[in-house]
C-alpha cells in the first residue's frame, strides 16, 4: 500500500521537493533523540493520567460502598438480637402489683407463658 505521501505525489497535491524536506526534517529529528528513547505524546500522558485518576476514584468509592455495606450487615445483626428482647418486653406486664405505702410500690412481672402455665394472675403455691 502506498504512503500518503506517494498518493498526494500522485494526485499532484504535494512536490517532490515539499516531500522531501519533510523526510529530511523527520529523520533528523529522530537521529537528535537518544537510542531507546521514545518519543513523547502529550495527549497519551494526559490519557493515562485520567485513566490512573479515574481508577483511584473507583477505589475510593468501593471502599466507601464496602464500609457502608459492613456497617448496614453490622446493623442487622444487632436487630436481629435485639428484636427479640424487645418483643419478650412488650408481652410482659405486671402480674400483682403489692402497695403497702404510697412511697413504695412493688410488682411481679410475668410474661403470657408464665400466666398459661400457672393460671391468670393467681399464685399457686404448694
Amino acid at each position: 500500500m502506498p504512503s500518503l505521501q506517494d498518493q498526494l505525489l500522485k494526485a499532484g497535491l504535494a512536490d517532490e521537493k515539499k516531500a522531501k524536506a519533510i523526510r529530511n526534517e523527520k529523520h533528523k529529528k529522530r537521529k537528535q533523540q537518544p537510542k531507546g528513547a521514545v518519543e513523547v505524546n502529550e495527549a497519551e500522558i494526559r490519557a493515562r493520567q485520567a485513566r490512573e485518576e479515574k481508577a483511584e476514584r473507583d477505589r475510593q468509592l468501593n471502599l466507601e460502598r464496602q464500609k457502608q455495606a459492613e456497617k448496614k450487615a453490622i446493623q442487622a445483626q444487632i436487630r436481629q438480637l435485639v428484636e427479640p428482647i424487645v418483643l419478650i418486653a412488650r408481652e410482659v406486664r405486671p402480674l400483682i402489683s403489692l402497695s403497702t405505702t404510697r412511697k413504695s410500690r412493688s410488682s411481679l412481672w410475668t410474661t403470657p407463658w408464665w400466666i398459661n402455665c400457672h393460671g391468670e394472675g393467681w399464685l399457686l403455691s404448694s
